[in-house]
């Protein structure tokens, strides 16, 4: 993943005191984390150089945007194969044994679920006609059986920790944003019973910043939400976990969304309001309009690259005249 990590130009960075009575209403009503559709890798490079978060995962974790990526993806994936009911075809057989995580990839078991889907789809298998696709349909199923015993396998409680290790620095980084401050001094930023202490390393005078709780509606608590998920996530990190290599449906939807909750944050802008609050400046709405300019610079990007391969194609074809005279 390439990261921008360029300054911000904090001292020309307008700060937000007051929000609009329209913003404030877009805010109520888009008050849930979006679903995205985009890894927390591309998140980061639509936030770019506007935060001050590129910086700080380079200073404190740099790949956890990565982990985090890879948890959303097997997260899915247990979904997915959990959805297929695979009950449905193997039951009474014999398992297989279960592979080894780096005996495969996500992309091994992606292949292999679209390809028992295909077959799904043949009529053999409509039909429920005796042949080779019907036992094969069997074959597949009994693989992925054991690829889903696998992958909720590998799914633990230890895992929220990843969301904590992103969610920590990402709450720091906007807290630097809001205040103009350089990346480098994260380490002054702590984070201590729903708000933040800042200390400044020159005087060693420290500050509290107290986050604003909002309501149960809107996003204007939601700084306050995300604090929240990562004290559970924390304490959700140091639990047993006893579901073996079953399917956890409670613990993938929670991982689930605060991957979105997360992905949702780092595309907020956020502020100190008049009372001196640490609270967001965009709506979920704005969150979603920021990943759809991104999308259609991505593929007005892709456009142009597909008509100048189109015309460098065309300067070396050779032309209708030379062709005659020769």
């Amino acid at each position: 993943m390439e990261k921008n990590i360029k300054p911000v130009e904090s001292q020309e960075k307008k700060k937000i005191t007051n929000l609009s009575i329209t913003r404030k209403f877009f805010m109520l009503l888009k008050g849930e984390a979006p679903v995205l559709n985009k890894r927390t890798s591309e998140v980061l490079v639509i936030v770019g150089n506007k935060s001050r978060v590129n910086e700080v995962l380079d200073i404190t974790n740099s790949d956890v945007a990565e982990k985090l990526d890879l948890l959303e993806e097997t997260v899915t994936l247990s979904e997915t194969l959990h959805d297929l009911h695979l009950e449905k075809y193997v039951s009474g057989l014999g398992r297989i044994e279960a592979p080894q995580p780096e005996e495969y990839t996500i992309r091994d078991v992606k292949k292999t679920i679209a390809y028992f889907n295909k077959l799904l789809e043949s009529r053999e298998a409509k039909g429920n006609i005796l042949s080779y696709k019907l036992r094969e349909i069997t074959d597949v199923a009994l693989a992925l059986e054991a690829y889903e015993r696998s992958i909720n396998g590998m799914l633990n409680n230890k895992l929220y920790k990843i969301l904590v290790d992103y969610g920590t620095p990402l709450v720091k980084a906007k807290l630097l944003d809001a205040c103009g401050f350089p990346a480098e001094e994260v380490s002054g930023v702590r984070i201590s019973k729903g708000e933040f202490t800042f200390t400044d390393d020159s005087t060693g005078k420290v500050y509290t910043v107290p986050v604003e709780k909002g309501s149960a509606f809107g996003v204007k608590g939601y700084a306050h939400k995300v604090l929240n998920a990562i004290g559970k996530w924390n304490l959700a990190s140091s639990k047993a976990n006893n579901t073996g290599d079953s399917y956890d449906g409670e613990r993938n939807e929670n991982l689930l969304n605060g991957c979105n909750m997360l992905k949702a944050f780092t595309l907020m802008d956020c502020y100190l309001d008049e009372h001196g609050k640490f609270a967001p400046a965009s709506s979920m709405f704005e969150v979603k309009s920021k990943v759809r300019k991104y999308d259609r610079a991505l593929a007005k990007e892709e456009k142009a690259k597909v008509k100048a391969l189109k015309k460098e194609k065309q300067k070396k074809l050779p032309s209708t005249t030379e062709g005659k005279k020769k």
